[in-house]
């Protein structure tokens, strides 16, 4: 767990009395083509729903303009980051796995 995401796993560990579960570092293929692997940084699941979040350390840049991010690593070398498509694209890979076996029916249990 890098600096970033241990600040943010200290900000959520008191959901986890709340009736939260919180799962970090979740590694997952994709079911159908077994070809492509996600992680995603922390998996927040309540009683009803699920929540995905991406954290990003360093020094970040948001080009406004653009509607592109930056970040720069300690040796001051810089790659384009997408957090939000990260973390729309995981969701719904989550949600995809769980309608896999989660059906009753041929009914989707998720939505």
């Amino acid at each position: 767990m890098n600096h970033a995401e241990q600040i943010v796993y200290d900000a959520l560990k008191p959901l986890e009395g709340q009736g939260y579960r919180v799962f970090h570092s979740v590694r997952f293929v994709d079911d159908i083509s077994r070809k492509k692997d996600y992680e995603a940084d922390f998996v927040i699941c309540g009683p009803q729903s699920f929540m995905v979040l991406e954290v990003k350390g360093g020094h970040i840049k948001w080009d406004r303009k653009q509607g592109t991010a930056t970040s720069t690593d300690r040796n001051g070398k810089s790659y384009k980051i997408d957090p939000w498509k990260q973390g729309l694209e995981n969701s719904y890979k989550i949600l995809e796995h769980f309608n896999s076996f989660s059906s009753i029916g041929g009914k989707r249990q998720f939505i």
